[in-house]
């Protein structure tokens, strides 16, 4: 990815996450109009950003490296 397309990437996450989680998928059919891979990775980015992770939980183990 070029660092152009990141930064717009970058920025439209940024904006999504200050929306309420019910308005950002009209935000990003509208930004996002015509460029469906820039879609997929910021619903993916916002599926990270907001869902409970296993890793943060209480008693999780972090692994040994």
């Amino acid at each position: 990815m070029n660092e152009s397309r990141w930064s717009r990437i970058d920025a439209l996450f940024d904006t999504a996450l200050t929306l309420p989680p019910e308005s950002r998928p009209s935000f990003l059919d509208v930004e996002c109009e015509g460029d469906p891979a820039c879609r997929a990775e910021l619903d993916e980015l916002l599926r990270l950003a907001t869902e409970p992770s296993s890793l943060l939980q209480p008693g999780t183990v972090a692994p040994d490296f």
